[in-house]
C-alpha cells in the first residue's frame, strides 16, 4: 500500500465516521439540512423528518468516495457511547502514580469522573452522562484524542 493509497483509506474512514456522527447528532435536533466539507469531500446532509436519521449525498471528493460506501456507514456499537470533550491527550488516572479512574466491567453512577483530557494544559473532566457497566475503554493512557472520539462505552443500568 502506498502512502497516498493509506491517505485515500483515512480521507475515506473519517468521511464515513464523521457522516455517521453527524446524522446521530442531527437526529430530532429541528435541523434539516446541513453542508459539510472535510479535507477534499463536500457533501449535504438532509434529513427527512426532524427524529429520522439524516441521509448523506457526497457532492465532490477527488479522494474516489462513493454515495453507497457512505450511506452504508458502520453503525455506532451497541451501549451509550462517552467521547471526548475536546482535542487533547487522555488521562486514564489523576496522577502518573494513581490508579484509574475505571476498568472494564466496574459499576458507575452518573457524574462520576471515568478520565481527564488536557488541552492547552487545562484538565477536563470526563464524566459518566448515566449510570451504568463500563463495558469497554478504546483509549490508552497518554493516547492523543479528537472531539468527539469515543473514549468509553457503557451499558446504562435501567433505574425500574
Amino acid at each position: 500500500m502506498t502512502e497516498n493509497d493509506y491517505q485515500s483509506k483515512v480521507d475515506h474512514d473519517q468521511l464515513v465516521e464523521t457522516t455517521a456522527r453527524l446524522t446521530q447528532l442531527l437526529s430530532g435536533t429541528g435541523v434539516s439540512q446541513l453542508k459539510v466539507s472535510v479535507g477534499s469531500y463536500t457533501w449535504d446532509i438532509t434529513t427527512t423528518s426532524p427524529t429520522a436519521p439524516a441521509a448523506a449525498e457526497p457532492v465532490a471528493g477527488s479522494q474516489g468516495g462513493s454515495a453507497s460506501a457512505i450511506e452504508a456507514a458502520v453503525p455506532e456499537p451497541p451501549g451509550h457511547p462517552v467521547t471526548a470533550p475536546v482535542v487533547g491527550v487522555f488521562y486514564r488516572s489523576p496522577s502518573p502514580n494513581a490508579a484509574p479512574f475505571v476498568t472494564e466491567g466496574q459499576e458507575v453512577a452518573a457524574g462520576d469522573q471515568l478520565a481527564i483530557v488536557e488541552a492547552m494544559k487545562m484538565m477536563n473532566s470526563v464524566v459518566a452522562p448515566c449510570a451504568g457497566v463500563v463495558r469497554e475503554i478504546h483509549c490508552a493512557d497518554t493516547d492523543i484524542v479528537e472531539y468527539g472520539a469515543r473514549l468509553f462505552t457503557l451499558d446504562p443500568t435501567d433505574p425500574a
